[in-house]
């Protein structure tokens, strides 16, 4: 059986969209794309040691540094 054909989403349908369970996506152009997933221990460590630097430099700021799990509107419109 062919996969379904995925219409264009907004952002606002894309956060309503179940998508298939355990997979991360991104809304790129309108239309949801698998993303990597699962790093290795080495690279999350690299990722823990950078944001902890980064929250560090950042403290007093009104910028924050976030982890992986969040979602990113571009300027574009898409969803990272």
């Amino acid at each position: 059986m062919a996969p379904p054909v995925l219409k264009r989403m907004t952002p606002e349908e894309f956060y309503r969209w179940p998508g298939e369970e355990g997979v991360r996506y991104e809304l790129v152009d309108g239309f949801p794309l698998k993303v990597m997933k699962g790093a290795s221990q080495r690279h999350d460590a690299i990722t823990l040691n950078v944001l902890a630097a980064l929250r560090q430099k950042l403290r007093g700021s009104p910028c924050r540094a976030n982890t992986a799990d969040i979602a990113v509107v571009t300027l574009s419109g898409n969803i990272r």
